[in-house]
């Protein structure tokens, strides 16, 4: 039989997902990944990969395709926890039993752990070769016992001890042997699993992947089988070299269809991103499943990025964003053509001397300057970066003189090769850095006023490379921002950097935004965060709720009976205002006044309570009350 891989699957799509669109998925490998955030459509892929290959790839005959959904074990859930399902405090007391005999030949049709179940307790043999794992790792055995309830569902310790029920095994021991079961039976042609992980502590996990990696191949060779799965967790991803990158689909959101990166693509052919890959942390590897990457050049300042986020209580991962160190300014061009590949947002800190040296960086964040340049009458934001390099390069031997304080004090200097070209490269390092240093009132008359026009240059070429994403550090390297400097001769560049962010507590909230404004700019970029506007709820809910209390408020009316009938316009039984009758009876007619209260502990709002009346603008008051923008 011809060989089933690789093979591109085109699936149709959904009014939902993808706007409509009809996606492609490429399964190079025996094992295929789909990694992204929740709610990016990953399971729906699955779902429609499942049913494509049941319909239409028409594995062998006696090949199943088999779909393990992520609440797999949601039925044994009822003797183990309060489900609800038979009240708010009832869990089943008797043991753990589930399925019917009748229900074996379908197996592969149910997509849990019914159906593996009732395979291992037709297929003796499989049950020993789960069991031979089990024992291995855990010293059980399970016992399998049809009785009038089901398929009861026991445990035996080979170490001594009474047999139990599933009714008191762990969660994660549950979830392993279903999935065992799987990736083991060799009439399972493909295996489809949604968040493998789940309960699986990350020794398991990684044991779990090395399993699938097992048996993961060519479906039409019966020893292997297809195993395509969806994970949010960096464990499962088989990223050990850069060849692995095609095995993976990357999400990003439910409005964009998924991409791959080809198994062709030259970016796969970097030895220097292959290095990269093969270091990766776990920690790293989230990256992976980020909408945003921010990349840095080194330990020190993802560890300076990760606690000013802290301190600003701007969080990074909440915002979808990975920081991503690739040691070396050098890696920084074909990592961001990586994670671009990948459907990425990628961002980039480096160190100012990746501005002085070369134009990579320039020609890396081109296309994205491209309508910034244009606003400030430039071709290309190359132009404007080959004008201010000539200009310095002419200018280079008087600005480092004019500038001598800064630039010889300046560690870019201090740190200097013994080469001619070593000390050229410093030489201009150290310029353009005293350059930012040195306020702009001390540059006026410096030089005829040639050294403020070419500060005010490459301020214009920051402002425009951070517009596409990419932010210098003006100061020079990470170390150049610390209060601190003194530890940095007596330890290494982490622990440093570790040691300012320890101490970061002691300064002025002002301070430490003007001292890291470069990096909290960065931050505020790459990591953009949806502001969370309670007001914007309770304006609505309150201008509503108002303008039924004022039509129905009548002077002596009792505050229960307002607020009763003002309710009924929402079904929540706690609301979270409460009214007061203010209203007054004038010799021609009623006053209508109503007193707003905040009656929820869960809003404080130095603004209640308040009192509207009849002739009050509702939108104008409440939004000035709750902060309307």
């Amino acid at each position: 039989m011809a060989e089933f891989l690789p093979k591109t699957i085109s699936l149709p799509g959904k009014p939902i997902f993808f706007g409509g669109r009809a996606i492609t998925v490429t399964l190079n490998t025996g094992l295929c990944i789909f990694v992204g955030p929740n709610g990016a459509g990953k399971s729906e892929v699955l779902r429609w990969l499942r049913d494509h290959l049941r319909q239409r790839e028409q594995l062998s005959q006696d090949r199943k395709v088999l779909y393990l959904s992520s609440g797999r074990s949601s039925l044994l859930e009822i003797y183990r926890s309060v489900t609800g399902q038979s009240g708010p405090t009832h869990i089943h007391r008797e043991p753990a039993a589930i399925g019917a005999q009748g229900w074996g030949p379908q197996w592969w049709q149910f997509e849990g752990t019914t159906g593996m179940l009732l395979r291992l307790k037709d297929r003796s043999d499989l049950l020993l070769k789960v069991e031979a794992t089990l024992q291995a790792l855990y010293q059980r055995r399970l016992k399998l016992e049809w009785t009038q309830s089901g398929l009861q569902v026991g445990f035996s310790p080979t170490t001594g001890g009474k047999d139990y029920f599933a009714n008191d095994e762990a969660s994660g021991i549950i979830e392993f042997i279903p999935l065992l079961a799987a990736i083991y039976d060799d009439e399972v042609g493909a295996l489809l699993v949604d968040e493998p992980e789940i309960s699986l502590h990350p020794q398991l996990q990684t044991f779990l992947l090395q399993e699938m990696e097992k048996f993961a191949g060519d479906p039409n060779n019966h020893a292997k089988k297809l195993i395509v799965i969806a994970t949010h967790s960096p464990t499962m991803l088989p990223l050990r070299r850069i060849k692995d990158i095609p095995r993976l689909v990357f999400f990003t959101d439910q409005r964009n269809p998924p991409t791959q990166i080809n198994a062709e693509a030259g970016e796969l052919k970097s030895v220097k991103l292959g290095a990269l890959i093969a270091r990766l942390s776990e920690n790293h590897k989230l990256a992976f499943f980020a909408r945003n990457v921010l990349l840095v050049e080194g330990p020190s300042d993802e560890i300076v990025v990760s606690g000013l986020a802290l301190m600003l209580e701007h969080p990074l991962l909440g915002s979808n964003t990975q920081v991503v160190p690739v040691t070396g300014k050098g890696q920084f061009g074909e990592t961001v053509k990586l994670f671009r590949l990948m459907g990425k947002n990628v961002f980039v800190l480096a160190d100012l001397d990746s501005l002085a040296d070369d134009n990579q960086l320039v020609s890396v964040f081109h296309d994205g300057a491209q309508a910034a340049a244009n606003a400030h009458g430039a071709a290309s934001i190359t132009d404007i970066d080959r004008s201010i390099r000539n200009t310095l390069n002419t200018l280079l031997n008087k600005a480092f003189d004019t500038l001598s304080v800064g630039a010889q004090n300046h560690r870019y200097w201090q740190d200097r090769g013994k080469t001619p070209d070593e000390e050229l490269k410093a030489k201009r390092r150290a310029t353009v850095a005293a350059l930012f240093l040195t306020p702009e009132e001390a540059l006026k008359d410096l030089l005829s006023g040639e050294l403020l026009a070419l500060r005010k240059r490459h301020e214009v070429l920051l402002d425009i490379l951070a517009t596409a994403g990419c932010i210098i550090l003006r100061r020079g390297t990470i170390e150049d921002y610390y209060f601190d400097n003194q530890s940095l001769t007596s330890l290494g560049k982490p622990e440093a950097a570790a040691t300012e962010m320890e101490t970061l507590s002691a300064h002025s909230a002002t301070d430490i935004r003007e001292r890291y404004e470069d990096i909290i700019r960065a931050i505020e970029i790459s990591a953009p965060l949806r502001k969370i506007d309670e007001n914007a709820l309770l304006r609505e809910q309150l201008a509503s709720l108002l303008g039924a209390a004022l039509q129905i408020v009548r002077p002596g009316m009792p505050d229960d009976e307002l607020n009763a009938r003002t309710a009924a316009n929402f079904s929540s039984t706690t609301p979270i205002f409460r009214f007061t009758n203010r209203s007054t009876q004038t010799s021609d007619a009623p006053f209508r006044r109503v007193e707003v209260s905040m009656k929820s502990p869960l809003f404080v709002r130095d603004c209640f309570p308040f009192v509207v009346t009849e002739q009050d603008n509702l939108t104008l008051i409440v939004g000035q009350k709750l902060n309307s923008v």
